[in-house]
């Protein structure tokens, strides 16, 4: 949806990447494409409409993997979004950088599930301004981002406020702020859990740690 904003109303050419070419045909058939085809608002005066590309306007939205060396060449753009940073090839994904150079925007937004220290997306992580979804317990007022040890009680499968104990409900963990935990920072992140999804129960993630195994729970449930 930000890539359609740029192109329509701010005329800027975007390069979506995934880490390879048949997660880039998978994610924009099963996707983008639905997206786009149930808001025809969207797409309206599109010239060019496929699974690499996108036109509207005069400007571009191209979809392309991160496998082939070739990808980044013959292709300018204003913004660049690495999805799935860290499965992709991160030498590849570093030269699609000269693909800005043109640009007085030079946009980069990274997503991904983190999964080596010091490496790929926990990189930018650590040089941002690490914003976490920081929520208030309606009897104390403790106002806390939640993490697992401390928000989280394991035998009755509930989160709790880490200050008071009492059980958090659905609507406390969905009503809060971003707030930089790393202030004064240029790049601007954001840590995203399972945690702050209030249709997930804690007691599911409970079950999720025990079925999945620490390291798959680690990356994919609490985004660590």
């Amino acid at each position: 949806l930000k890539t359609v904003y740029m192109a329509k109303f701010r005329n800027l050419t975007s390069i979506y990447t995934m880490p390879a070419d048949t997660d880039v045909s998978e994610f924009v058939k099963t996707k983008a494409d639905k997206i786009f085809r149930s808001n025809p608002e969207l797409m309206k005066g599109a010239n060019i409409d496929n699974v690499q590309l996108k036109q509207i306007g005069d400007s571009f939205i191209y979809y392309k993997g991160t496998r082939s060396k070739t990808a980044p060449i013959s292709t300018t753009a204003d913004l660049l979004i690495h999805d799935e940073k860290d499965r992709s090839d991160l030498n590849i994904i570093e030269q699609y950088r000269s693909r800005l150079g043109a640009s007085k925007f030079k946009g980069i937004w990274e997503l991904s599930n983190p999964s080596v220290t010091n490496q790929g997306v926990d990189v930018t992580w650590k040089e941002s301004d690490q914003k976490e979804w920081f929520i208030t317990c309606r009897k104390c007022g403790t106002e806390q981002f939640l993490t697992w040890d401390e928000n989280v009680n394991e035998i009755n499968g509930i989160y709790v406020c880490k200050n008071c104990g009492k059980e958090l409900t659905n609507k406390e963990r969905q009503l809060g702020r971003w707030k930089p935990t790393n202030p004064g920072k240029e790049i601007s992140g954001y840590h995203i859990s399972q945690m702050m999804a209030p249709w997930l129960s804690a007691k599911e993630l409970v079950k999720e740690k025990q079925d999945r195994g620490i390291e798959y729970f680690n990356n994919f449930i609490l985004g660590e």
